[in-house]
C-alpha cells in the first residue's frame, strides 16, 4: 500500500509532466523521501534530439554542464543503461561508485571525475524507465560517501514511484510531438518504406524517420556516435562524407539559382561481410524534396534502405488492382525473391500441387497464361524506393 508521501509525490508527477517547470519539487520531495542528496530524471534519445531533457535537484551547475558538455549523458546510457537493463525496466539497482576511481575504463573514470565527485555522490541508487540502441530514461538518487547504502525497502519504495515517471516520459513524448513545428510532415516519413534521416554538413543527425531506426537498430554497419553523428563502416564512411560534402556545395548552389541541368545528389551501397549489397543509400538537397518540408541550406536528406526490399511488391495495389488475396500476394512476393517452386511451397507450408492451383488462380486475375508473364506485370508494382546514381 501507498504510504501518503508516496501518492503526493506520484500526484505531482502528472502535474509536472504537463508542467515541466515543476519538475524541480518533484525532486526535491523524492530526494526527502528518499532520504537522498542528490536525484536526476532524464530522458535522452540519440535520433530524436528534440524530446532530450534533464531535470535534477543539489547537483552542482558544474557537474550537469559536464554531463553535457563532455558527452557523459552519451557515456552514462551505454555503461548504466547497459548494467539497469539486466535488471529490467522498472527496478531498482544500485552501485558504490567509488570502485570507478580504481577502473581501467577511460569512460567510467571521465564520468567519476567529472560527474559524481563535484556532486559528492557515492551510492547510486537509479531505475530504468526507458531503454534502446539509442536512448534511455532514468530515474536515479544518490547518497554521498559518509551515508549508509539503499535497503532493500527503499529500493521498493523507489520501484513504486518510479512507473509514474515512466508514465511521465510517455506524455513527454506525445506532447512534444504534438508541439513539434515539423508534426505533418514527420508522421508521413514515419509511414514511408524507406529511411529518411535528416543530417547536417557535420553527419549530425536531426531527425530519424521510423524505418530508419528500425534499421539502425538492426545493424552494426551504420551507427550515431556519442557526437550524434552519422557513422558507417569503413571504407564506406570516407565515400559518405564526400558525397555529403558535395550534395551541400549542390544546395547552397540550388539555393542561389536552380540548375536545371545539374545533377543533384548521389547514391552508394553498402556490402556486407559476404560481399552482399546490405543497403543502399542516397544523399539528397533538401530543396529538392517538397517546398512544404524543411528549407534548410544548412541539411540534407539521406535515404537508406534495405537490399532485400528492392523487389517488395505493393500489398496495397495489388490487392485493389486485381482482387488478389492475402495468401496470393504472399506467394507473389515469393516469386519476386524466389522463382523455384519447391523452394515456395516450402516457404508457404504448401504441397506443389496446392501451389499450382494457386498460380492458376493468379495467372487468371492477372490476365496471363506463364510465370514470365506473371513477372514482366508483377515488377510494375513494387513500391521500394529507387535509388537513382
Amino acid at each position: 500500500m501507498l504510504t501518503v508521501q508516496e501518492n503526493q509525490i506520484i500526484e505531482e508527477i502528472y502535474e509536472a509532466a504537463l508542467k515541466p517547470h515543476h519538475w524541480e519539487n518533484v525532486l526535491k520531495q523524492v530526494v526527502e523521501f528518499t532520504q537522498s542528496s542528490t536525484a536526476i530524471f532524464t530522458y535522452f534519445d540519440q535520433l530524436r534530439p528534440e524530446q532530450n531533457f534533464i531535470y535534477t535537484i543539489n547537483i552542482p551547475i558544474d557537474g550537469i554542464q559536464n554531463y553535457q558538455t563532455y558527452n557523459l549523458d552519451f557515456v552514462d546510457m551505454r555503461i548504466h543503461g547497459e548494467l539497469m537493463n539486466t535488471y529490467g525496466l522498472e527496478h531498482a539497482y544500485q552501485i558504490d561508485c567509488r570502485s570507478y576511481a580504481e577502473t581501467d575504463n577511460e569512460d567510467l573514470k571521465s564520468f567519476y571525475e567529472y560527474c559524481l565527485v563535484p556532486s559528492n555522490i557515492c551510492h547510486l541508487s537509479g531505475v530504468l524507465l526507458e531503454y534502446g540502441k539509442y536512448k534511455w530514461g532514468v530515474l536515479a538518487v544518490h547518497r554521498p560517501s559518509v551515508a549508509v547504502a539503499y535497503e532493500a525497502a527503499e529500493l521498493q519504495s523507489l520501484e513504486r514511484i518510479a512507473k509514474h515517471f515512466r508514465r511521465a516520459i510517455q506524455i513527454h513524448r506525445q506532447i512534444k510531438h504534438l508541439q513539434h513545428d515539423r508534426s505533418n510532415y514527420t508522421e508521413i516519413l514515419d509511414k514511408l518504406n524507406v529511411g529518411v534521416l535528416i543530417i547536417q554538413s557535420d553527419l549530425e543527425v536531426k531527425f530519424v524517420n521510423q524505418y530508419a531506426r528500425d534499421c539502425l537498430n538492426d545493424t552494426s554497419m551504420i551507427e550515431i556516435d556519442l557526437h550524434n553523428r552519422l557513422k558507417i563502416i569503413e571504407p564506406y564512411n570516407t565515400q559518405l562524407k564526400k558525397l555529403v560534402q558535395s550534395t551541400f556545395k549542390k544546395n547552397e548552389r540550388y539555393s542561389l539559382e536552380r540548375h536545371d541541368q545539374e545533377q543533384v545528389g548521389g547514391a552508394m551501397q553498402l556490402y556486407s561481410d559476404g560481399h552482399q549489397s546490405a543497403y543502399l543509400i542516397t544523399v539528397s538537397p533538401l530543396k529538392v524534396l517538397s517546398a512544404s518540408m524543411i528549407l534548410d541550406n544548412n541539411q540534407i536528406a539521406l535515404f537508406l534502405s534495405k537490399m532485400q526490399d528492392r523487389k517488395r511488391l505493393s500489398k496495397t495495389l495489388l490487392k485493389s488492382t486485381f482482387q488478389l488475396t492475402a495468401r496470393e500476394i504472399e506467394i507473389c512476393q515469393h516469386f519476386m525473391d524466389d522463382q523455384h517452386l519447391e523452394n515456395i511451397a516450402l516457404k508457404c507450408g504448401i504441397t506443389l500441387s496446392s501451389l499450382r492451383t494457386y498460380l492458376k488462380t493468379i495467372y487468371q486475375k492477372l490476365g496471363c497464361s506463364s510465370q514470365a508473364e506473371m513477372m514482366r506485370i508483377l515488377i510494375e508494382f513494387i513500391d521500394a524506393f529507387q535509388h537513382i546514381e
